[in-house]
């Protein structure tokens, strides 16, 4: 206390949290982008990891599937769904999931193109 009986104010810094190693260059741009965006609390780290993996790896597939095509030619000379389908559509999901659970669903449907949030390739 003060001499005239006032608690002093106190200034608090908040520093902002650093990626967690072993995140891809894309998990980490989105990890970081999140969180110049929003305070998230210490316990949302582990989800927003998940959530910038989730991107990282849609993104991955995206790039493959641009490469390879949207399908390929079994061993019995019939057209299949390339598998990066299958996992772009999980990531999608599990990125969607993840999203209103750390409350940054809104932002993804409203700003498509921000950094960490496309939605188009």
């Amino acid at each position: 206390m003060h001499d005239n009986g006032k608690m002093p104010k106190v200034k608090t810094m908040i520093e902002k949290p650093t990626p967690p190693r072993g995140l891809s260059a894309t998990a980490k741009r989105v990890w970081l982008a999140v969180c110049e965006e929003f305070d998230l609390d210490a316990a949302s780290v582990d989800l927003l990891t998940a959530y910038a993996e989730a991107c990282a790896r849609r993104e991955q597939a995206r790039a493959v599937l641009q490469k390879e095509g949207i399908t390929f030619i079994d061993k019995h000379e019939q057209p299949r769904a390339h598998p990066c389908i299958a996992i772009e559509r999980d990531a999608a999901n599990t990125q969607a999931r993840l999203a209103r659970l750390l409350g940054i669903h809104k932002l993804t449907e409203t700003k498509p193109t921000s950094p960490g949030f496309s939605h188009e390739a």
